[in-house]
């Protein structure tokens, strides 16, 4: 922070006392003196002191400027100030035996006080006693440091700054070291997706059920082939699909291609064999855009934005008391928190949510899909469509298109359409649709804060259409109500919550609703709720029901003893008439880290006996498998026995691997982690595999085996990935990752290979001096700028001002010292350049960085 030259400077009365205060010729008694405080290596500055023994007395006025806490002094030497956000109120005054902190009161012995010169000097060990500091006092160099300033709003308004900076950086983006691009090969990889299940006993083959996916990249896209039994497979039937799907992630145009079974590109999910070609991405990102979020505050506030636990914007408030903050957003929910900071370390905190709806778009992108083939259901013998999108803002997005089905012996249907979503305000978001041929939709949810929601639909739908294919035949028109509260904040396990169903059809209406609270009880998560059932026919009368009940969840705590590890859920409901509609209760266990036992028990009205169920459930590395014993009280009982998981073919290693899950479109990386001995960036023979080491792919982590190999699998096919090795798990400090990071576009159904070298890492010592007589510079921040990366590595200097550093990756650097510490010392310097090679890894030693006093830029 930049520091402001001390008035004291300007007093005779203390100049003449900057000789060491350990001279020979040294006065007893208070003694004043010119001392260097700083708080910790945030900020320092040059102010006048008074030296009484080994103590020191503090200005208070200066003190408190650079602590940027706001306070008042009067003629007659009384001090008084506020502390934030705490809101305590400290009075100090001249003459007094005490000082007062709110309630507390602190002693002040002879001498501890001194009101001099417009300035009320405060002895440290009492100002410790008051705000809660540590110091330390360093005479030879005439030095006090305050040795915990992280609780000083100076030290806040640093950190906040920090995070700033990340912000930046973090919108700048960080360019990966390398690029590894999406490939167009004729045929890579391979891979088996299997799912089946069967009854232990009586004919397993004949009862059992299976489905199979075969995958692989062709041409940089997606082969997919899939068989599927219809039932049983005694039954015969089976269903076969196929399909190919090109991406193009940098194309304006065309970024999907997709030829034989898929989804028509419209609003609604219809199934058809053909062709669909789109410019949507093929994973749509999480993130929107951004959203202007604007308020009012006193003037000299500052705000900022939170999303789970990380700044995301920040402004400062103008004059006229008006804010701005452009927010990111993305589909669904939207919760932020807001903490405003005020000029005299004031703090007030509050949170608001975004809802944003799936249909929205960026403002100005544009978006088409054109889809045709045969349906895929007996509905319709074929379907087609045009759909077009568009981001009118960052608060508007609107949607027309049509689509077209026809059928066999009745008239084809055409459905033109259009759709608008958007937000009002802050808290407003609406969304309307008009369907040709089918329905009128529209829908608001007011929803201020992530601690109440309120939203509400309502559908009228077309009746003269002969056999609908996207509508029901008989509804006549729909409401849904849906509500949310938390009425105390500080208890977020504590919630109301409603949802309304009115369903008009032609014959009869029929209302369903439910209230249910979320209630923590010790262990227990507790939700009471009531329901409605009700049916009102057109020419009878109308039927009502209504039901009180509770769900249970309760995990184990140490404090349970032997039920320790176990799992508890319950479900209780009965009829407001006071007969019981269900009775269920279930405690499973993990033996170990890789299966799960369940057992339980479940009555329901209308059902004849209790059904008991045991579960066995296990996620082993190659596969899922699960055991379902169902034994009712009354008839016959069954076990099903069922498996799914995927067989790989990884072309980068010759060999085939296993994964737990449906991986069709799915993707993977792997590699080998070495020392790349002679720099070239490939593995050689002699260039030895590195154990143990955590390498990052996007969420992922895996660590290197024996030969230094790694693997992760489950990654989105065609998006990039970034990939990185985490340092701290080198066992070596010697070593350092020659690729900083790299993004990876793995491709479809198939392993991309990423080696990941190391090389010898420089040594960097030397220390920070000041003027011509070299006097050392301590406790200040460095940083290490790579001239070809403009990447910033900071190290912090000792007391005696020499730094060292370890683990240089090779290049040309500039080391300089903090601009805010030059700033904050009046100080200044010039970049010292210095080259770490990667075959001469030894210590770059003896490096001086020479820092000079403020004064006229050097000629």
């Amino acid at each position: 922070m930049p520091a402001t030259p001390p008035d004291a400077l300007q007093q005779s009365s203390f100049l003449s006392s900057r000789a060491p205060a350990s001279s020979p010729g040294r006065r007893r008694g208070p003694e004043p003196v010119l001392i260097d405080l700083q708080f910790g290596r945030l900020v320092s500055r040059t102010v006048p002191a008074i030296r009484e023994g080994e103590e020191v007395l503090l200005p208070m006025g200066r003190f408190l400027e650079l602590a940027e806490i706001g306070y008042t002094l009067s003629p007659a030497g009384v001090l008084e100030l506020h502390l934030q956000p705490s809101g305590i109120r400290i009075r100090i005054a001249a003459g007094a035996d005490t000082m007062s902190a709110g309630d507390r009161r602190v002693g002040l012995a002879p001498g501890d006080l001194v009101f001099q010169d417009g300035e009320l000097y405060l002895a440290s060990r009492r100002l410790s006693e008051l705000l809660g500091l540590e110091f330390a006092v360093d005479w030879p160099d005439l030095i006090v440091a305050v040795t915990n300033p992280e609780i000083l709003p100076v030290a806040r308004r640093l950190k906040r700054e920090s995070q700033r900076d990340a912000l930046i950086r973090r919108q700048q983006g960080v360019t990966p070291d390398l690029v590894v691009g999406q490939t167009r090969r004729p045929f890579e990889g391979v891979l088996l997706d299997y799912a089946v299940s069967f009854p232990l006993g009586q004919d397993p083959v004949g009862r059992a059920a299976y489905s199979l996916g075969l995958g692989s990249g062709l041409a940089g896209g997606s082969l997919e082939l899939g068989l599927r039994s219809v039932g049983t497979v005694e039954s015969g039937e089976t269903d076969f699909d196929a399909s190919w799907t090109g991406v193009w992630r940098d194309s304006k145009w065309v970024k999907q291609l997709r030829l034989g079974d898929g989804p028509l590109t419209g609003p609604r999910f219809r199934s058809v064999r053909g062709a669909s070609v789109t410019n949507a991405p093929f994973l749509r990102p999480s993130h929107v855009g951004s959203l202007r979020y604007y308020g009012d505050l006193p003037a000299g506030w500052q705000l900022e934005a939170y999303q789970g636990g990380q700044l995301v914007a920040f402004d400062s408030v103008d004059a006229f008391g008006r804010y701005a903050l452009e927010l990111p957003v993305g589909y669904g929910d939207n919760p932020v928190d807001f903490v405003a900071y005020g000029p005299a370390g004031e703090i007030r905190e509050f949170n608001r949510t975004y809802k944003i709806i799936g249909e929205q778009l960026p403002s100005g992108r544009f978006e088409y899909g054109v889809a045709g083939g045969e349906c895929g259901d007996p509905l319709c013998e074929a379907a087609a469509n045009v759909d077009l999108r568009y981001g009118i803002s960052r608060r508007l997005t609107v949607r027309g298109g049509a689509e077209r089905y026809w059928r066999d012996s009745l008239s084809s249907l055409m459905h033109p359409y259009a759709l608008a979503t958007g937000l009002l305000g802050n808290a407003v978001a609406l969304e309307g649709e008009v369907v040709g041929n089918a329905y009128v939709r529209g829908g608001a949810r007011f929803e201020p804060s992530i601690d109440f929601r309120l939203g509400a639909e309502y559908a009228r739908f077309e009746l003269d259409v002969e056999q609908p294919v996207i509508t029901q035949a008989s509804r006549r028109g729909l409401w849904v109500f849906d509500a949310f509260v938390r009425p105390l904040a500080s208890e977020g396990s504590f919630y109301l919550e409603g949802q309304a169903q009115i369903d008009d059809n032609l014959g009869q209406d029929v209302t369903r609703a439910r209230v249910r609270a979320s209630v923590q009880a010790g262990g227990a998560r507790l939700y009471p709720y009531a329901r409605l059932d009700r049916i009102a026919p057109t020419d009878g009368p109308a039927e009502s029901r209504e039901f009180l009940g509770v769900n249970a969840f309760a995990m184990g705590r140490p404090s349970w003893g032997p039920l320790r590890n176990l799992w508890f859920r319950g479900d209780l409901e009965m009829e407001a008439t006071g007969g019981m509609n269900l009775a269920a209760g279930y405690v499973a266990r993990s033996l170990g880290p890789a299966l799960r036992v369940e057992l339980g028990a479940a009555w329901r009205e209308g059902t004849s006996g209790t059904l008991f169920s045991l579960t066995l459930n296990s996620y082993l590395p190659s596969m899922r498998a699960s055991t379902l014993a169902l034994r009712p009280t009354v008839g016959e009982g069954s076990t099903v026995q069922s498996f799914q998981g995927s067989v790989i073919y990884d072309d980068s290693r010759n060999r085939l691997t296993t994964a737990p899950g449906p991986s069709l479109e799915r993707s993977g990386v792997s590699g080998r982690v070495f020392v790349d001995r002679n720099g070239n960036g490939r593995p050689e023979v002699d260039e030895e595999g590195v154990y143990g080491v955590r390498v990052v792919v996007g969420s992922q982590v895996a660590s290197t085996d024996s030969l230094g190999r790694f693997r992760v699998w489950d990654l989105p096919a065609f998006e990039p990935v970034q990939v990185e090795i985490d340092s701290l798990s080198l066992d070596n400090p010697l070593y350092v990752p020659a690729i900083s990071s790299a993004s990876v576009a793995p491709p479809p159904n198939a392993v991309r290979e990423l080696n990941l070298p190391l090389v010898p890492g420089a040594i960097l010592e030397g220390r920070v001096v000041r003027g011509p007589e070299r006097r050392p510079v301590g406790s200040i921040t460095l940083n290490l700028i790579d001239r070809a990366t403009g990447r910033r590595r900071q190290i912090a200097t000792f007391v005696d001002g020499s730094f060292y550093a370890m683990g240089v990756r090779p290049g040309e650097y500039d080391l300089e010292v903090d601009p805010r510490d030059l700033a904050a010392r009046r100080l200044r310097g010039r970049p010292l350049r210095i080259q770490a090679r990667v075959d001469e890894p030894e210590s770059l030693a003896g490096l001086e960085l020479v820092v000079e006093e403020e004064g006229p830029p050097p000629r």
